[in-house]
């Protein structure tokens, strides 16, 4: 589910990082959110929070949405702040 600061019609990119190791999912993410055209938005699965990707998208000033689930995993939305 795209959240509520992320308006309809989007199109998301999912990136799955589920059974990826240490650093795939950065690169993985990083390149695709310098890809990312208007109207698109990155959906990162992965087992556990990010913690090394949220400084990096912040001085990229990528706007994000962490879900976390009962199991560690998350669900995480990036996208371009709207000008």
């Amino acid at each position: 589910m795209i959240p509520d600061s992320v308006s309809c019609g989007y199109s998301v990119i999912t990136v799955d990082c589920r059974d990826l190791e240490p650093p795939e999912p950065l690169v993985l993410v990083l390149e695709a959110i310098e890809k990312l055209e208007p109207y698109e938005v990155v959906k990162m699965l992965h087992r556990h929070s990010p913690k090394m990707l949220f400084p990096k998208l912040e001085e990229r000033k990528m706007q994000t949405h962490l879900k976390e689930f009962e199991d560690g995993s998350i669900e995480l939305w990036i996208w371009k702040e709207d000008k």
